[in-house]
């Protein structure tokens, strides 16, 4: 969703075609998590998509990379031209703030696909002072993955605390990728629901109908805060992206200003 929108900004600036090549969701790699092409869950009528062969690239094109891919690069727009090729992953609200009514439009969701007590869960939530819980650790448990690291159960109980003090009868949506770990560790003095056998489309769907969001470190439940619509929301993030690392780098930019951080202290 960032390559999306950050194409799409540059797609707009230089009145030309975005066209997204998903070769490498085939491809097995050991060192990422498997993921399929999602995007068909927005309604992105004006996007070509399909699959891209070297020689049909135009002869001129640049290749540009994102050489800075935890931080807002400036200098990176200069750096594209109209018949560019982008490979990164651009991981920065700021390159596409300036068109930010667009992308909400663009990732609008179809709701083709999605069950239909999700939809009427999904005005339940509407109409609740709903909080979501995202939960990532299945991945992030792994060796491969020790940079990123699983965020602890302090976090949520320091977010639960903070939402509680500040929204009256909250009603929390747990989301998550371990159900175990999230019976025994998510306690709340509130209503809780945790949400099973959904597709990550309808996940995300729903984390975006909710009053407020407490995000892991993880940009599935970024979107899901970002594209949350609330007036007077509350995002709630860890002060830490990247729990393995003690450099400037532990806090990439991406959390939006208004964006409250809670502190990352104690075990798992």
């Amino acid at each position: 969703m960032f390559q999306y929108a950050f194409a799409k900004a540059l797609a707009l600036k230089y009145k030309t075609k975005l066209v997204m090549d998903v070769r490498e969701f085939s491809v097995s790699d050991p060192s990422i998590t498997p993921r399929k092409f999602s995007l068909d869950a927005f309604r992105l009528k004006s996007t070509l998509f399909e699959d891209i062969q070297e020689e049909q690239l135009p002869d001129d094109f640049t290749l540009v990379e994102d050489i800075s891919p935890l931080y807002y690069d400036e200098n990176i727009i200069h750096r594209v031209t109209k018949n560019s090729y982008l490979c990164g992953i651009w991981q920065s609200w700021r390159y596409f703030q300036h068109i930010e009514t667009v992308i909400r439009k663009n990732f609008r969701f179809t709701l083709l696909d999605f069950k239909r007590q999700n939809l009427f869960l999904a005005d339940v939530i509407r109409n609740s002072q709903s909080v979501s819980i995202h939960i990532r650790r299945t991945d992030y448990l792994h060796p491969r993955w020790a940079m990123n690291g699983a965020l602890p159960k302090s976090y949520y109980d320091q977010a639960i605390q903070y939402i509680s003090r500040w929204v009256s009868h909250p009603v929390f949506y747990v989301f998550l990728d371990d159900p175990d770990w999230a019976e025994s560790n998510i306690i709340t003095p509130h209503e809780t629901h945790i949400i099973r056998g959904n597709s990550d489309a309808e996940d995300l769907f729903l984390m975006t109908q909710c009053k407020h969001n407490i995000i892991a470190n993880s940009t599935f439940s970024w979107w899901g805060a970002w594209l949350n619509t609330s007036q007077r929301k509350i995002n709630l993030a860890p002060s830490k992206w990247f729990l393995g690392l003690d450099t400037r780098l532990s806090q990439p930019d991406i959390l939006l200003p208004d964006w409250i951080k809670i502190q990352i202290d104690g075990k798992m």
